[in-house]
């Protein structure tokens, strides 16, 4: 069986609050710090050797050297198979994940797309990894899903349910229905404090995910 890794590629909240603006620093910060603890509890649950590659790891000029390092690293360490998620996309759920993790400890190469035109998720088999030609993809733009899909279309390629990730404001209210985004707009505007202090995120538990970058979470 091959040797599997889940890497959570994201900014720390600070800077991840710097780029984005949901409603303000504070907030936007709160809620990265949210959606991080939540996606790794969520590939913990899988039982994966889990990474936060996150913006005081990662190493490269640009998010395609970041990226592309992140993985090549995982490879370095001895995995045979590396699945990158973003904490950004709250309709991932963990069965979505596991299936990724069973086609790729299978041999396939797996791709999550974004109604963005990017990608929720990219997994990749050691053996399909090329560091020269992942580089050419078009990062961050409306050809990075057609790029990556053109990159692996001689590697057995599964392809995952579309699905939305969160880059506006406005993208929160129409998954507003989403459990872990309804919890965010709570933070955005909270309808009492009463509320805000109940919720199981509050800004002490989630403090510990601010600045750390475990090479590994147990």
């Amino acid at each position: 069986m091959s040797k599997t890794a889940i890497i959570i590629f994201s900014h720390v909240p600070e800077i991840e609050a710097r780029i984005k603006d949901f409603a303000g620093f504070k907030n936007t910060r709160r809620v990265s710090a949210l959606f991080t603890k939540h996606f790794i509890e969520l590939a913990k649950n899988t039982h994966t050797d889990t990474f936060w590659h996150n913006s005081l790891v990662q190493e490269g000029k640009n998010f395609g050297e970041r990226l592309a390092n992140a993985f090549e690293s995982m490879y370095a360490k001895g995995y045979d198979a590396v699945v990158c998620i973003g904490n950004d996309c709250p309709e991932l759920q963990e069965h979505t994940l596991q299936k990724a993790l069973k086609a790729i400890e299978n041999g396939k190469t797996v791709l999550g797309p974004t109604t963005d035109a990017g990608a929720y998720l990219i997994a990749i088999p050691k053996k399909a990894f090329h560091k020269k030609h992942f580089l050419q993809v078009k990062w961050q733009s409306s050809c990075t899903y057609k790029d990556l899909k053109a990159l692996f279309q001689d590697e057995e390629l599964l392809e995952l349910k579309e699905l939305q990730d969160l880059d506006y404001l406005a993208d929160f209210y129409q998954l507003k229905e989403n459990k872990l985004v309804a919890t965010a707009l709570e933070f955005i505007h909270p309808v009492s404090k009463s509320i805000f202090h109940q919720t199981f995120y509050t800004q002490k538990s989630i403090r510990n995910y601010d600045f750390k970058a475990p090479p590994v979470i147990n």
